[in-house]
């Protein structure tokens, strides 16, 4: 990352390397999400260090997870290279399974630090309690790449969000494969 960039007008700056993939994707198998093993993640804030902006997220978030018996590593962190004032909070548990669940917020004018962090907490907590093996953010993302993939994936969702139930219009109208999702068939 060069420069974070945050609502309302953005303008980071990120460098990013790709190799494409060579022959078929494989499917993606994460059925057990297993315990959690580490709870981690990031509170940044540029230009607003001396609001406490990083540590109010961070501790907010922290105490909330710790009072439903998880310790979690939140690291705050100040930078001021953004072109304008904002933060965002992101905080991951590591599942034994092999999966990484995520939640994360953006910082908003009116938005306190601490409803940021409760928030973050409260929506990893929902998810990890469903036993999903991938997040409510990452689940719309992963089924056009596993419509792609040469097996069948099969992997566990928080719940049905008005962007998965989108997410089949663009994989039907594809030449891949017809994807199924357990309680809905998208034919």
């Amino acid at each position: 990352m060069e420069r974070p960039g945050y609502v309302p007008s953005g303008q980071g700056i990120w460098h990013l390397a790709a190799t494409p993939a060579q022959g078929t994707l494989r499917p993606l198998v994460f059925e057990t999400p297993g315990e959690v093993e580490k709870i981690w993640g990031i509170a940044l804030s540029s230009r607003l260090k001396e609001q406490s902006v990083s540590e109010r997220m961070a501790e907010s978030a922290t105490r909330a997870l710790e009072a439903a018996g998880y310790h979690a590593d939140i690291q705050a962190r100040y930078e001021d290279s953004a072109l304008q004032a904002g933060a965002g909070l992101a905080v991951f548990a590591d599942l034994s399974g092999g999966a990484r669940i995520g939640s994360d917020r953006a910082g908003a004018w009116g938005r306190r630090s601490e409803a940021i962090g409760q928030y973050v907490a409260r929506q990893l907590l929902e998810d990890l309690k469903t036993g999903a093996t991938l997040d409510r953010y990452a689940s719309d993302q992963i089924i056009p790449l596993t419509a792609l993939a040469a097996g069948e994936s099969r992997f566990r969702i928080p719940r049905v969000s008005e962007h998965i139930e989108a997410t089949p219009g663009s994989v039907a109208s594809s030449s891949v494969p017809k994807s199924r999702l357990k309680g809905l068939n998208w034919s």
